[in-house]
This record gives C-alpha cells, sequence and structure tokens, in this order.
C-alpha cells in the first residue's frame, strides 16, 4: 500500500470514528478465529486449507448481521485479515455500536461463532476476542494503524495473493450515521487496490523464479 493510499484510509476511518463519536457510539477491537480443524498444527486438524477458511468466516459474520438486523442492532467498521503461523486466517474487526446495545451485541457475535465446535478445547478462550477501545485515551483509528501500516512480509504478500483473500474490507450498515458516500467509495478504492497491488506483486515474484526441472 502506498503512503497516499494509507493516508487516504486512514482519513476515511477517522471520519467514521468522528461521526460514531457524535452519535454516542462504542468502539470494540475483536479478533476471530476459526474451529481447530482449520489449523494444521492442531490435532483435530481436518485438512481444510487457507482456501476453506472466508467461506467460514463470512458464514459466521452473516448470521451475526442477520441477528442484529432482526435485534434492531446498527454496526459500522472495518475488517482486515491475517494468517496465524500456521497459515489459519482469522478476522480483526474494528467496530463500532450503540453503547446501550453493545453488550447484547457482541453475545450474539460469541454465540454464532462458537455454534460450531463451540465445546472443543479452548474455543471460549481463543475463538473470539473483544476489546473494548477507551476513546478517552487512544482514539479507536490508532489501534488500527498498527496493524495496517506496518511493511507487508514477503510471506503475507503472497499468503494473500496464493489464496485470493482480501486483506481488507470496510463494513457498515447503511441505517446509521456513516460518513458521506464519497468517504466510503475512497476508502473501499483503497482496499481494492491494496488487493490489486497484492496479486501484481505475487504475479511479479512468479515470474522471476527459476523454472523447475
Amino acid at each position: 500500500m502506498s503512503y497516499d493510499s494509507f493516508a487516504r484510509l486512514v482519513q476515511a476511518l477517522r471520519t467514521l470514528e468522528g461521526r460514531a463519536q457524535r452519535e454516542g457510539l462504542s468502539a470494540f477491537l475483536i479478533t476471530l478465529s476459526l474451529p481447530a480443524r482449520f489449523h494444521a498444527q492442531s490435532p483435530c486438524y481436518g485438512g481444510m486449507t487457507p482456501a476453506h477458511a472466508p467461506a467460514w468466516l463470512i458464514e459466521v459474520w452473516v448470521r451475526v448481521r442477520r441477528r442484529w438486523l432482526q435485534q434492531g442492532i446498527r454496526a459500522a467498521g472495518v475488517r482486515c485479515v491475517e494468517p496465524h503461523r500456521d497459515g489459519c486466517p482469522h478476522w480483526h474487526l474494528l467496530l463500532w455500536l450503540p453503547t446501550d446495545r453493545a453488550a447484547e451485541a457482541l453475545a450474539g457475535l460469541r454465540q454464532c461463532a462458537l455454534a460450531d465446535a463451540g465445546n472443543e478445547a479452548g474455543a471460549v478462550k481463543h475463538r473470539v476476542y473483544i476489546e473494548p477501545v477507551d476513546g478517552r485515551r487512544i482514539s479507536a483509528v490508532d489501534y488500527l494503524v498498527k496493524f495496517l501500516g506496518r511493511p507487508e512480509s514477503f510471506r503475507q504478500v503472497a499468503w494473500y495473493a496464493r489464496w485470493q483473500i482480501r486483506p481488507l474490507v470496510l463494513i457498515g450498515d447503511t441505517r446509521m450515521g456513516q460518513p458521506p458516500a464519497g468517504v466510503w467509495h475512497r476508502a473501499r478504492d483503497v482496499g481494492a487496490s491494496l488487493w490489486r497491488r497484492l496479486r501484481v506483486g505475487m504475479a511479479a515474484i512468479t515470474s522471476r523464479q527459476p523454472a523447475q526441472g
């Protein structure tokens, strides 16, 4: 990601954060991991590759959003994807939620994430990690900038491209007070630009490798 693209993305997120604060929303950092069968280092490993993981994560997210919709709970934010050491993806989400409904919303998220293999060892502790962001001490976006701003390693660039995984996606509910459409479009364009850069970079890396045999 170029400095200009990164700066525009941060600007878009700060705009969202400002509007969320004015509406009295609370920010949360959430890590969503997959069941043991997706992890190559687990005794329960089921042979899944990172290509199988997005479908599971998205299915959980769809159930969460459907549940929140039925309950009238609104949310907006961004999700980032990162590989574990064994190559299995996990999500980092920065979400803004209505303060008076946050506990209910997060309990529903945890329930949806644990609906599959929730009794396996370590699931309750590691499947979902939730950290509230104290906006009086630090900006929620500052929490995320550390992740987004670090240089992508060779392993991660290759990993994103190989498994066709988008590293960054803006998510939001159109019923809540979001930034102007242009801000969201710019932010989504930055995410798409990063995705294209990763794919082009991987193609260049592959083309420079010596032929086998």
